[in-house]
């Protein structure tokens, strides 16, 4: 990892919290008008200097511990990132919403332009231990096609080393670097990637034995490989293989709709439009359609992702990067009780799960899965936020981050690339769109993010297997 000039390196023991994240995200961004590449390449520069931390290689330590190896200093053999700059005749135009919900499927070229080039984008963490390579990659795809002159901005980083509050710090102190044009503005990050960890295992209040959170579930690890999916999917639906698509909420049509929750729920409660979208959209995965006998008697959990920024004091003194989530879940014994609610019902219980989630559970569940991770050396046995045999679906919120979105008010926006703009160019550097992007595939688990929302609708990634978008697609097509 040295040639030339000699640099030492700190390491950074990768949390039990992190470890278990296999996937690689690419965080994209098409802005109107031509940026200069330079100035967003230095700037994002600045910023590792500021926090070295993003500079880190993934390596193994001799237990076999994922670690951050973070350099002491960088030069031009101990780069801060790998960056690539490439021209393209066009950019996509995302598809514009319909009167009701619809779903796109990605083409090649959307994926394309954000992500890194192939040698550099590897589908695992292995794939950055074997090469060395700095944990962050930027991509930049320039088009200047007359009219339609816009930017694609792409970082990559393996979703073990942040979620996607922390890359929100990471955006902002980047925006920072940019408008300011250096970092004296950038504060001191939170580097100790054991925090969670140590939270969990010095709080003495939460140490009693023989109980576990509502949302806990402690399962043997079985000989054989654990199937992301409970039990084998029905054959006549098509198999196992995953598809993801973009679900597009139109604004009026999803105002109308917690509208008509609230006139339900009344006095007894209040929820919120991510509430109202996550139950709806869960209505349409488990649909009547969509069941069959092998599937329709299993409990079905809905798994809250939140956020645990704002609920632990510890994480509010500096910016925490890396992975800081802890679900909250509705079980229900079986896909025909779930059926059996209206979107109105669930919602209001996913905002209950939300409220009633305690301090003392995120710290208990801390706690548990660090002592098992620490201590279970054996690893015979794991934490989950699911019971055994149960099909489960996962939405995470994005939309209380205000995450970049065509027309966002200007005391919304936190990501601001004007500043980068090439002298003469027509366009604002406004971020026009917000994509995500992953590796190594789309599994076949109903799972998504509400990613964004803009003038026009809310954004959703979604990934399921294929049968069910078959049987989604003709529910959507009903509300027409």
């Amino acid at each position: 990892m040295t040639s030339g000039i000699t640099t030492t390196w700190s390491r950074h023991r990768v949390s039990c919290h992190d470890t278990p994240i296999r996937s690689i995200l690419t965080y994209g961004f098409l802005v109107d008008g031509v940026l200069d590449g330079q100035v967003l390449k230095t700037s994002f520069e600045k910023l590792v200097e500021r926090w070295p931390i993003l500079g880190s290689r993934a390596a193994k330590d001799d237990d076999d511990n994922l670690i951050w190896l973070t350099p002491t200093r960088f030069s031009p053999c101990v780069p801060h990132f790998t960056f690539s700059h490439r021209t393209s005749p066009d950019h996509f135009v995302p598809s514009q919403p319909t009167r009701t919900p619809s779903t796109h499927l990605p083409s090649p070229e959307m994926k394309e332009i954000f992500n890194p080039p192939a040698e550099l984008h590897h589908p695992s963490i292995e794939g950055y231990i074997e090469s060395s390579q700095p944990i962050f990659h930027l991509q930049i795809t320039s088009s200047e096609k007359k009219k339609k002159k816009k930017t694609a901005i792409g970082l990559t980083v393996p979703h073990c080393f942040c979620d996607a509050g922390g890359m929100k710090s990471i955006l902002s102190a980047w925006s920072e670097v940019m408008r300011e044009g250096g970092v004296e503005g950038v504060g001191d990050v939170e580097e100790d990637t054991l925090f969670l960890e140590k939270i969990g295992m010095k709080d003495e209040r939460v140490k009693g034995e023989g109980t576990l959170p509502k949302s806990m579930w402690i399962h043997d690890i079985p000989d054989e490989p654990i199937q992301t999916q409970a039990g084998p999917l029905p054959a006549p639906r098509g198999g196992n293989r995953g598809e993801g698509r973009w679900v597009i909420v139109p604004n009026v049509w999803l105002r109308e709709l917690k509208r008509r929750c609230m006139n339900e729920i009344g006095d007894q409660g209040w929820v919120s439009e991510g509430d109202v979208l996550y139950a709806w959209w869960a209505k349409m995965v488990y649909s009547e359609k969509s069941q069959s006998d092998s599937t329709s008697d299993r409990s079905l959990v809905l798994t809250i992702p939140m956020d645990l920024r704002p609920r632990l004091l510890e994480l509010s003194a500096r910016p925490y990067l890396h992975n800081a989530v802890a679900p909250t879940v509705l079980v229900y014994p079986s896909h025909s009780a779930f059926r059996s609610q209206s979107v109105a019902n669930i919602a209001k219980q996913i905002r209950e799960a939300i409220n009633s989630h305690t301090e003392d559970e995120i710290r208990q569940t801390l706690r548990i899965k660090t002592e098992l991770a620490i201590t279970s050396r054996d690893k015979k046995k794991m934490a989950t936020h699911f019971p055994p045999d149960a099909d489960r679906m996962t939405v995470s919120n994005w939309l209380k981050m205000r995450w970049p979105s065509k027309g966002q008010a200007p005391s919304e926006t936190w990501l601001d690339f004007s500043p980068a703009l090439r002298q003469g160019s027509e366009g604002a550097g406004e971020v026009l769109w917000s994509n995500i992007g992953f590796l190594p595939g789309i599994g076949a688990r109903p799972a998504g993010m509400a990613c964004s929302k803009d003038e026009d609708g809310v954004w959703m990634w979604f990934s399921m297997a294929v049968w069910r978008w078959d049987m989604v697609d003709r529910e959507l097509q009903s509300l027409n």
